[in-house]
Protein backbone atom coordinates (compact mmCIF):
# COMPACT_ATOMS: atom_id res chain seq x y z
CA UNK A 1 0.00 0.00 0.00
CA UNK A 2 3.19 2.25 0.67
CA UNK A 3 4.18 1.90 -2.74
CA UNK A 4 1.05 2.63 -4.30
CA UNK A 5 1.50 5.79 -2.50
CA UNK A 6 4.47 7.29 -4.43
CA UNK A 7 1.88 6.59 -8.15
CA UNK A 8 -0.81 8.77 -6.10
CA UNK A 9 -0.36 12.19 -8.32
CA UNK A 10 -0.38 9.93 -11.66
CA UNK A 11 -3.17 8.46 -10.52
CA UNK A 12 -5.55 11.44 -10.07
CA UNK A 13 -4.83 12.11 -13.21
CA UNK A 14 -5.61 9.36 -15.14
CA UNK A 15 -8.79 9.27 -13.03
CA UNK A 16 -9.61 12.45 -14.06
CA UNK A 17 -8.45 11.49 -17.72
CA UNK A 18 -10.74 8.38 -17.53
CA UNK A 19 -13.33 10.60 -16.09
CA UNK A 20 -12.98 12.89 -19.18
CA UNK A 21 -13.56 10.41 -21.49
CA UNK A 22 -16.65 9.19 -20.13
CA UNK A 23 -18.54 12.15 -19.96
CA UNK A 24 -17.26 13.37 -23.24
CA UNK A 25 -20.53 13.46 -24.90
CA UNK A 26 -22.08 15.97 -21.92
CA UNK A 27 -18.64 18.33 -22.48
CA UNK A 28 -19.38 20.66 -25.29
CA UNK A 29 -17.38 23.94 -23.72
CA UNK A 30 -13.56 24.05 -23.39
CA UNK A 31 -13.78 25.77 -20.83
CA UNK A 32 -15.43 23.72 -18.24
CA UNK A 33 -12.91 20.96 -19.75
CA UNK A 34 -10.50 23.06 -18.93
CA UNK A 35 -11.32 23.52 -15.27
CA UNK A 36 -10.86 20.09 -15.17
CA UNK A 37 -7.74 19.48 -16.11
CA UNK A 38 -6.80 22.37 -13.35
CA UNK A 39 -8.49 20.93 -10.67
CA UNK A 40 -6.86 17.66 -11.64
CA UNK A 41 -3.49 19.03 -11.62
CA UNK A 42 -3.78 20.63 -8.67
CA UNK A 43 -4.98 17.58 -6.85
CA UNK A 44 -2.12 15.55 -8.13
CA UNK A 45 0.35 18.70 -6.67
CA UNK A 46 -1.84 18.63 -3.69
CA UNK A 47 -2.47 14.17 -2.97
CA UNK A 48 1.74 14.97 -3.45
CA UNK A 49 2.69 16.98 -1.05
CA UNK A 50 0.37 15.23 1.15
CA UNK A 51 1.59 11.69 0.87
CA UNK A 52 5.22 12.81 0.87
CA UNK A 53 5.55 12.84 4.20
CA UNK A 54 4.46 9.12 4.58
CA UNK A 55 5.70 7.87 1.26
CA UNK A 56 8.93 5.78 1.43
CA UNK A 57 11.42 7.13 -0.78
CA UNK A 58 11.50 4.07 -3.17
CA UNK A 59 9.00 2.00 -4.17
CA UNK A 60 7.95 -1.25 -6.57
CA UNK A 61 11.08 -2.44 -5.72
CA UNK A 62 13.53 0.18 -6.36
CA UNK A 63 11.79 1.28 -9.57
CA UNK A 64 9.55 4.60 -8.59
CA UNK A 65 11.03 7.04 -6.76
CA UNK A 66 9.40 9.47 -4.37
CA UNK A 67 12.07 12.00 -3.35
CA UNK A 68 12.84 15.71 -4.28
CA UNK A 69 13.74 15.47 -7.61
CA UNK A 70 10.43 13.64 -8.43
CA UNK A 71 8.71 16.05 -6.46
CA UNK A 72 9.57 18.66 -8.24
CA UNK A 73 9.09 17.37 -11.76
CA UNK A 74 5.60 16.58 -10.57
CA UNK A 75 5.08 20.12 -9.83
CA UNK A 76 6.44 21.36 -12.93
CA UNK A 77 4.40 19.21 -15.42
CA UNK A 78 1.16 19.41 -13.64
CA UNK A 79 1.63 23.34 -13.32
CA UNK A 80 2.30 23.34 -17.38
CA UNK A 81 -0.52 20.87 -17.26
CA UNK A 82 -2.53 23.41 -15.81
CA UNK A 83 -1.42 26.69 -18.27
CA UNK A 84 -1.32 24.99 -21.40
CA UNK A 85 -5.04 24.20 -20.53
CA UNK A 86 -6.09 27.57 -19.77
CA UNK A 87 -3.99 29.09 -22.64
CA UNK A 88 -5.43 26.51 -25.29
CA UNK A 89 -9.46 27.03 -24.78
CA UNK A 90 -9.76 29.50 -27.62
CA UNK A 91 -7.76 27.90 -29.82
CA UNK A 92 -9.86 24.68 -29.25
CA UNK A 93 -13.48 26.47 -29.76
CA UNK A 94 -12.17 28.29 -32.60
CA UNK A 95 -10.87 24.73 -34.87
CA UNK A 96 -14.21 22.57 -33.12
CA UNK A 97 -12.00 20.16 -31.63
CA UNK A 98 -13.76 17.80 -29.08
CA UNK A 99 -12.30 19.33 -25.51
CA UNK A 100 -12.57 16.46 -23.61
CA UNK A 101 -11.02 14.20 -25.88
CA UNK A 102 -8.13 16.79 -25.88
CA UNK A 103 -7.99 17.75 -22.36
CA UNK A 104 -7.85 13.89 -21.64
CA UNK A 105 -4.84 13.54 -23.89
CA UNK A 106 -3.08 16.35 -22.27
CA UNK A 107 -3.40 14.73 -18.83
CA UNK A 108 -2.41 10.98 -19.85
CA UNK A 109 0.78 12.91 -21.86
CA UNK A 110 1.38 14.59 -18.28
CA UNK A 111 0.94 11.17 -16.46
CA UNK A 112 3.43 9.86 -18.79
CA UNK A 113 6.15 13.09 -17.75
CA UNK A 114 5.13 12.19 -14.41
CA UNK A 115 6.19 9.00 -14.44
CA UNK A 116 9.52 8.80 -16.92
CA UNK A 117 10.65 11.37 -14.11
CA UNK A 118 9.92 9.68 -11.08
CA UNK A 119 11.61 6.41 -12.08
CA UNK A 120 14.62 4.85 -11.45
CA UNK A 121 14.66 1.64 -13.75
CA UNK A 122 15.18 2.21 -18.11
CA UNK A 123 11.70 0.07 -18.42
CA UNK A 124 9.90 2.47 -16.41
CA UNK A 125 11.60 5.72 -18.11
CA UNK A 126 10.50 3.91 -21.32
CA UNK A 127 7.05 2.96 -20.05
CA UNK A 128 6.82 6.94 -19.09
CA UNK A 129 8.13 8.19 -22.46
CA UNK A 130 5.87 5.81 -24.58
CA UNK A 131 2.65 6.61 -23.16
CA UNK A 132 3.36 10.68 -23.27
CA UNK A 133 4.60 10.18 -27.12
CA UNK A 134 1.25 8.26 -27.96
CA UNK A 135 -0.76 10.61 -26.71
CA UNK A 136 1.14 13.45 -28.28
CA UNK A 137 0.52 11.70 -31.52
CA UNK A 138 -2.73 11.98 -31.34
CA UNK A 139 -2.65 15.57 -30.00
CA UNK A 140 -0.83 16.60 -33.38
CA UNK A 141 -3.62 15.15 -35.42
CA UNK A 142 -6.40 16.09 -33.18
CA UNK A 143 -8.12 18.55 -35.63
CA UNK A 144 -9.38 15.55 -38.02
CA UNK A 145 -11.16 18.37 -40.90
CA UNK A 146 -7.26 19.86 -41.72
CA UNK A 147 -5.25 18.15 -43.89
CA UNK A 148 -1.85 19.05 -42.95
CA UNK A 149 -2.53 18.58 -39.00
CA UNK A 150 -3.16 14.70 -40.49
CA UNK A 151 -0.11 15.00 -42.81
CA UNK A 152 1.77 15.94 -39.83
CA UNK A 153 0.36 13.02 -37.43
CA UNK A 154 1.46 10.49 -40.13
CA UNK A 155 4.39 11.90 -40.41
CA UNK A 156 5.22 12.10 -36.53
CA UNK A 157 4.44 8.84 -36.00
CA UNK A 158 6.16 7.19 -38.83
CA UNK A 159 9.70 9.22 -37.96
CA UNK A 160 9.04 8.26 -34.40
CA UNK A 161 8.74 4.47 -35.11
CA UNK A 162 11.42 4.00 -37.02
Amino acid sequence: MTDLMLLVPELVLVGAALALIVVARRVQSAQSAAMWVVVAAIAAVGSGWVFAARVPSTGFGGTIAGDGYAQFFNVLFAAIAALAALLSVRHLNSEHVRPAEFFALVLLATTGMMLAASAMDLLIVYLGLELMTLCSYVLVGITRNRAISNEAAIKYFLLASF
